[in-house]
This record gives structure tokens, C-alpha cells and sequence, in this order.
């Protein structure tokens, strides 16, 4: 049963990732309408607030899954590493 949880809940994580991913994807390129620019920041900064929320939770889940099997938590490993590499990608 615990098994089962702590596998939706990092589904439910990766799924947000992904999502803020694609987000960033939208907002990063250059154009020279100012206005418009400075939305796109807002907006990856908003992303970026968003992705570190998730940290704590990723955390969690890498305490539950080592408590549960080697298998789980080198996933749970897996998605912080997704974490980190989609905070990193596009900063400002």
C-alpha cells in the first residue's frame, strides 16, 4: 500500500516538472518588445518559485522510498535530479 502511494506522489511530481519545463520552454526567447520581455521574466521567475516548492517534497518522497526499497529510492534520486536540471535550464 505504501508502495503504491509514494508511486502516484512521484508521478504526481514528475508530472509537475514536466509541466513547468514546458513552461519555461514557452517564455525564454528574446524579443525586442520590452513589455513583453519583462512578462516572460515575471513569468520564469514565477516558474522558478514554483520548481523550488518543489524541493521539500522531493525531499519526502527519497526519505519515504529509502525506507520502503533500494529500487524506489534511486528513483526518488532520479526526480530530484530532474528538479535541479529543470531549475538550471533557462535561468535568469
Amino acid at each position: 500500500h505504501g508502495e503504491n502511494r509514494i508511486i502516484l506522489d512521484m508521478h504526481d511530481v514528475a508530472g509537475r516538472l514536466t509541466s513547468y519545463h514546458n513552461q519555461l520552454n514557452q517564455y525564454v526567447y528574446l524579443t525586442e518588445n520590452l513589455n513583453e520581455l519583462r512578462i516572460n521574466v515575471e513569468h520564469i521567475k514565477t516558474l522558478h518559485v514554483e520548481i523550488e516548492r518543489e524541493k521539500p517534497i522531493v525531499h519526502n518522497l527519497i526519505e519515504r522510498a529509502t525506507n520502503i526499497n533500494e529500487q524506489l529510492s534511486m528513483i526518488s534520486r532520479d526526480l530530484e535530479n530532474k528538479r535541479l536540471e529543470v531549475s538550471i535550464w533557462n535561468r535568469i
